[in-house]
């Protein structure tokens, strides 16, 4: 147990984030740091920097922002929390996250990369509201 909480420090400062139980709250089963690469993403992080730091797949990480700009586009919408995690078929727990990324990032330049992300997104498929392609 010691050579693991030394190891996990030393990790720290050398600026590695360790998400575990004492550092993320509602850490559960399963969960990942989805809302920290969303955060790095809007940051300006590219998909390959990303993939290379975190050992997340290019298809996990376009899911996770496809999912971070429904979340954003429907909260605009005025969505309850509870409606956006019904809509995006994911957790409250993470459209909370979601959202406190979107919160915590409200610089120009996220702003201006998240909205030429959401312009692209809703040009590609229209289905930002939870619809089916089609669908009225």
């Amino acid at each position: 147990m010691r050579t693991i909480k030394r190891d996990c420090h030393a990790l720290e400062q050398e600026g590695v984030y360790l998400p575990t139980r004492g550092n993320l709250h509602g850490i559960g089963r399963g969960q990942t740091h989805k809302a920290q690469i969303i955060g790095r993403w809007l940051r300006g992080e590219s998909y390959d920097q990303l993939m290379v730091s975190t050992r997340h797949s290019s298809t996990s990480i376009r899911r996770y922002v496809q999912t971070f700009l429904r979340v954003v586009e429907l909260h605009r919408q005025a969505f309850t929390l509870s409606q956006i995690a019904h809509l995006v078929q994911s957790g409250e727990a993470l459209v909370r996250d979601y959202l406190a990324v979107y919160d915590h990032n409200d610089t120009p330049e996220c702003r201006t990369r998240l909205e030429e992300q959401l312009q692209r997104f809703q040009n590609g498929d229209g289905t930002l509201t939870g619809q089916k392609k089609g669908a009225r």
